[in-house]
């Protein structure tokens, strides 16, 4: 759904429309936060190894708690 070439994150819309069509739009916003952070921790490193997951998780970790006060992405029960 997106990847990382020359210093610049690319995402594939049509990709993700195709695999998950029914999702609400909150959920998509999740799903690419998640997506970004995982393209950008191969800034730092090409492979997807233990120090990428680290990347990964430290990067979603720390700004996570701001996307989910917005209220565009906050899902309600």
């Amino acid at each position: 759904m997106g990847f990382n070439r020359e210093g610049g994150i690319n995402l594939n819309l049509g990709y993700y429309q195709t695999k998950n069509h029914d999702s609400e739009p909150q959920k998509a916003y999740i799903a690419w936060y998640f997506i970004i952070a995982h393209e950008l921790a191969h800034n730092n490193t090409l492979f997807h190894d233990e120090n990428h997951a680290l990347l990964c998780a430290g990067l979603s970790e720390k700004f996570l708690p701001q996307l989910m006060r917005l209220p565009e992405v906050r899902i309600e029960d």
